[in-house]
């Protein structure tokens, strides 16, 4: 059993969002913790939107923390889209700008990544750090993955490779800071590769790219690509269509109910 970690970044931009984390064993991940914490020093947790990009410590903590993932044996895995590049192809429904969020289609990516990638036999577990926005549709979509007819879906031995999935709080684990020092560093080199963030964080893409990563980030022409594929399915599939016109009229009335009660 391989157990992954993630974070994700930009995930309300219309610009680039990113999911990114680390995949291993269990060993991997044992090796991870007492590096990670002695590089901390007297930090208790690692939290990137924390961290004030003035000091030297920080640049000097960045860099003590950059080889400790890979180091211990663990393989980054991230996904990166930009919604500016395909928002106009969609309709005026919630639901399709929902599953079309950089958040959704960032994670279509990593698990595709993943499942495409896991070795004979395998099976794997997900863990996100949680977040209200997409969890509900997340919950559908793996669902659907690990109940899927696809091949990939399915290792040798008869079992879905998809194994389990959850969240976990914000700051309750260690093993979600590498997942958010990764996405942090990633959405800030897509944004300026000469930003002063994107260099002190640079160490870490740097070690990255020194092993097999899995996912990617998608051009213009795939994420346009991807989306009319699915465009065309709903057209050619009224009974689907209408499906998504329900769901779509129950996520309106529920946000415009939850604005009432705010």
């Amino acid at each position: 059993m391989l157990t992954a970690y993630f974070d994700e970044s930009g995930q309300e931009s219309r610009e680039f969002a990113v999911i990114a984390g680390f995949i291993g064993d269990k060993d991997a991940w044992g090796q991870l913790v007492s590096p990670w914490r002695k590089a901390l020093g007297q930090r208790r947790s690692l939290h990137m939107h924390d961290l004030r990009f003035k000091n030297q410590s920080v640049r000097m903590l960045l860099e003590r923390l950059a080889p400790i993932p890979t180091g211990s044996g663990l393989t980054p895995v991230h996904g990166g889209i930009r919604v500016c590049d395909y928002e106009d192809l969609l309709p005026n429904s919630s639901i399709f700008k929902k599953l079309h969020s950089g958040y959704m289609s960032a994670l279509f990516a990593v698990v595709v990544g993943i499942l495409k990638w896991l070795p004979e036999g395998e099976r794997v577990e997900l863990f996100f750090e949680q977040q209200d926005t997409y969890s509900w549709l997340t919950e559908i979509v793996l669902q659907l993955v690990a109940k899927s007819s696809l091949p990939v879906c399915w290792s040798s031995n008869g079992k879905p490779k998809l194994a389990r999935w959850g969240y976990v709080i914000k700051g309750s684990t260690p093993l979600t800071e590498p997942a958010d020092f990764f996405a942090f560093s990633l959405l800030h080199q897509e944004r300026d590769p000469l930003s002063l963030k994107s260099k002190w964080c640079r160490p870490l893409l740097d070690k990255v790219g020194l092993v097999h990563t899995l996912g990617r980030i998608l051009t213009k022409e795939e994420a346009r690509g991807e989306v009319q594929e699915i465009l065309n399915l709903f057209n050619s599939k009224p009974e689907l269509g209408a499906a998504f016109e329900r769901a779509n009229r129950i996520i309106a009335e529920a946000e415009t109910n939850a604005k009432k009660n705010k």
